[in-house]
């Protein structure tokens, strides 16, 4: 995902007063109102409140990994609805009736649908959230039942994100003939409808043939093929994963196709000489290098995939009670420390790569000490500098956390505590970090 400063810079990028986009702004309103809206357009959220486009791709492709692993009959159903007008124009009817269950007032209500019913317009409305409450409602009452990763994982029963949602509950055909009176009735009222043709659904393994069709003659549905996508990744992956990404290079080479023609030199020929006009070959060092300084700025691959592992890796340590960090936690390191512990590299092609993200997030991260609450004084890196946990000949196990040593009536080290555990260098390092009058521990 890029960052917010290279968001903030291809906005800024764009001519000011262009056609406006699909929400009706141009450019040029969006750079001058940055400050407001900045924040809003760098977090790309999904229907969920809160929730990354990345935290879906994650969950999905977790839930999907357990799904096939289950040996219970009754499993999961994966689906993968499409709503066919999920951007198009909706019933003004079921919109009042939405914002007014929203708790928006009787006179506001009546602003919108003046504004609504005298004037030729269309809304961008995102009916997900009506469906997202009813799919909650039907779950508490019993009338779905989402999957669990396993005993320690939340139950998820969807995730919505524009007109892509992806919806779990038990292989169970009381649960599909619910689902479908659910859906039957929503598009009832939003004026909405499945798109059949882009749809489509999965079973865990041990589901029993019959019951597989008979819930997808319950949700009209086909079967999923391996070319399906949530969010622009493949749902199921083959067993050799390049296959399944293959699609990406042949769009690379169809692009690259229309341009070798025209940009590069003839076979034989290697470069021109001085003051011809047409394309000197160029190497690798030389390309990568900032505009600035005479490159294109392209990005090694590789490099960039490490960082981006690294990001999402340190993502969920330092947001470890989110939705998707909860389901990781609960089927990889369930009672350890993922900074100073010991984990399993096993699991799915997701979690390998957070792992990977992981092990160089360990060699520069650092707490950086509020109440020292938080921190383990053996185990995590605390002390700036040094980037490893410290050493002593002293170890007790009595102290544990970082708070032990902290007088927190006077907000200083215990002078007499740390001498007596750590020698003079380390002792000359802690003593340098100041202990703040309030605050908790933080992640650096």
């Amino acid at each position: 995902m890029p960052s917010s400063e290279e968001i903030k810079k291809i906005v800024f990028d764009m001519k000011p007063w262009t056609t406006p986009g699909l929400d009706g702004f141009p450019p040029g309103f969006y750079q001058l109102m940055w400050e407001t809206v900045g924040p809003e357009v760098v977090k790309m959220t999904a229907f969920i409140s809160g929730r990354l486009i990345h935290d879906n791709i994650v969950i999905s492709h977790e839930l999907i990994h357990s799904m096939k692993k289950t040996k219970a009959k009754d499993g999961c159903v994966a689906i993968k609805h499409d709503m066919s007008k999920a951007f198009d124009i909706i019933e003004w009817s079921f919109l009042l009736d939405s914002v007014k269950k929203l708790g928006f007032s009787s006179d506001w209500c009546s602003m919108i649908n003046q504004y609504i019913s005298t004037v030729s317009t269309s809304i961008l409305l995102n009916g997900a959230p009506a469906l997202s409450r009813s799919l909650i409602h039907a779950e508490h009452d019993k009338l779905i039942h989402g999957f669990k990763a396993n005993k320690h994982c939340p139950s998820i029963s969807h995730l919505f994100f524009a007109d892509d949602c992806l919806i779990f509950i038990k292989a169970r055909t009381r649960d599909a003939r619910n689902l479908a009176s659910i859906i039957e009735q929503f598009n009832k009222f939003s004026g909405q409808a499945v798109n059949f043709e882009k749809s489509a659904l999965d079973f865990s393994k041990k589901v029993p043939n019959n019951v597989k069709n008979e819930i997808a003659n319950i949700l009209r549905i086909k079967r999923m093929s391996l070319n399906e996508k949530y969010l622009g990744v493949p749902i199921l992956l083959q067993k050799i994963k390049f296959d399944s990404f293959k699609h990406l290079i042949d769009n690379y080479k169809g692009r690259l196709a229309h341009w070798k023609p025209t940009y590069l030199a003839p076979p034989g020929r290697t470069g021109k000489k001085d003051g011809e006009k047409g394309c000197f070959p160029k190497g690798w060092t030389d390309i990568d290098l900032p505009k600035e300084l005479g490159g294109l700025n392209i990005r090694q691959t590789d490099i960039l995939n490490l960082a981006l592992l690294a990001k999402l890796a340190w993502r969920m340590v330092e947001n470890p009670y989110d939705k998707w960090a909860c389901i990781l936690r609960g089927k990889y390191f369930m009672n350890a420390n993922p900074l100073c512990d010991s984990v399993s590299k096993q699991g799915s092609w997701i979690w390998k790569g957070i792992c990977t993200g992981l092990d160089i997030v360990k060699k520069i991260y650092v707490w950086e000490i509020g109440n020292g609450k938080s921190v383990h004084i053996w185990k995590d890196n605390w002390i700036p500098n040094m980037h490893i946990s410290p050493s002593t000949q002293f170890y007790s196990s009595n102290m544990v956390h970082v708070s032990q040593l902290i007088d927190h009536d006077m907000k200083c080290w215990k002078l007499e505590t740390v001498n007596a555990l750590f020698d003079r260098n380390i002792v000359f390092e802690i003593l340098k970090i100041r202990i703040p009058f309030n605050g908790e521990d933080k992640l650096r």
